[in-house]
């Protein structure tokens, strides 16, 4: 399964950038169109993929796939966007704050995921409760 989403992040990653460099020459916001609808694309497909049911494993990779196919081509078109809207003087500065938020979201997913996980972060998934989180409201960590 994992060869299937790394050649399609592959895919994206490589054809991505000369899509948008293509739309870019049209309009200047032809990344941010592309990095939009690859995003919009690989969230909806990222609903389907985790509503097929378990039985149907070819789906699931066939969609898996797909997902691994858009989600990523916002990634190589964000650092081209920031040094498109920032002045010169400023745009290494522009750059090192994008990988320091970057790198802090990256840090953080893993607790914000957890938290969820045991219901702590209910504002995060609608308010509801999951089944299985009412045992740990009790407890206190």
């Amino acid at each position: 399964m994992m060869p299937a989403t790394r050649a399609s992040t592959r895919c994206s990653q490589t054809t991505s950038p000369p899509l948008c460099d293509r739309l870019f020459r049209r309009t200047t916001r032809g990344r941010l169109i592309v990095s939009i609808v690859g995003v919009i694309a690989g969230t909806v497909l990222f609903f389907i993929t985790m509503n097929v049911p378990v039985t149907a494993k070819t789906t699931f990779l066939v969609m898996l796939a797909a997902v691994a196919l858009f989600t990523p081509s916002a990634s190589p078109n964000v650092v081209s966007t920031i040094c498109d809207v920032t002045l010169p003087e400023v745009r290494s500065a522009s750059v090192a704050i994008e990988s320091f938020v970057e790198s802090v979201g990256a840090a953080l997913s893993p607790l914000i995921a957890g938290l969820i996980a045991v219901g702590r972060l209910r504002f995060a998934v609608g308010g509801r409760h999951h089944p299985r989180a009412a045992r740990h409201r009790g407890h206190p960590r």
